[in-house]
């Protein structure tokens, strides 16, 4: 958790300095132009893997790393999104003697509604889809030798919806609170033990919709 946290401020001053570095005056902002966001929370598991199997078995909160990049048509933002996120273990997963660890990839394209404009206070919705990839991870040690696998389920968010409200600190960059939602089903699961030569994949056959509720905060530079 610290590694996420110090991740994180790193990767907002990053975004600080290029937002600082992109606009040379501190003038009013254009109703046309790039934005980049940096995002972070917590993502809490909602619904079912599979049919009969919850998500919070095998997955818990995650903490999600999230870049957004997109140009501004007057009260529109459209453009993609990708994300890295460290998670917990699920209720249901038993790591004694073994080390495990989670994580999921995320990426897709997004479009912001902004009814205010870039003025001052901005609330904003937005809406969504794309794919999504989450591995748990162990390994074991056998005799000498470390044996490391991977369990990954993959699919599609099917639909992605965000509420949030953006607060100038200047003209160019702004900061504030959101809230996210997805509806996706996953459609693969695979099994990787590179060790011993193993991979396989195959199609779930009961699929089931589960959801990923994301509160947190997002850092936006105005270019």
């Amino acid at each position: 958790m610290r590694q996420v946290l110090r991740t994180a401020a790193l990767t907002g001053a990053l975004l600080v300095a290029g937002a600082r570095s992109a606009r040379a005056a501190d003038g009013a902002p254009s109703d046309h132009g790039f934005e980049i966001g940096f995002r972070t929370g917590v993502a809490i598991p909602v619904g079912d893997t599979s049919s009969g199997y919850k998500l919070s078995d095998g997955l818990g909160l995650q903490f999600p790393l999230w870049v957004d990049i997109g140009y501004r048509l007057g009260n529109l933002v459209i453009g993609a999104y990708g994300q890295w996120a460290p998670g917990l273990l699920g209720s249901q997963i038993d790591c004694q003697d073994v080390k495990c660890s989670a994580w999921a990839w995320r990426a897709g394209l997004e479009v912001q509604v902004h009814p205010a404009g870039r003025g001052g206070v901005d609330p904003w919705i937005s809406l969504g889809f794309g794919y999504e990839w989450d591995t748990l991870r162990s390994s074991i040690l056998a005799g000498t030798q470390e044996v490391s696998g991977s369990v990954t389920v993959h699919g599609w968010d099917i639909g992605r919806l965000g509420l949030g409200v953006d607060f100038p600190l200047t003209s160019w960059l702004r900061i504030g609170p959101f809230v996210h939602a997805t509806v996706s089903e996953f459609v693969v699961t695979g099994v990787s033990i590179p060790d011993v030569g193993f991979s396989e994949s195959t199609g779930i056959v009961r699929k089931a919709v589960h959801s990923w509720i994301t509160i947190g905060v997002k850092i936006t530079g105005l270019l």
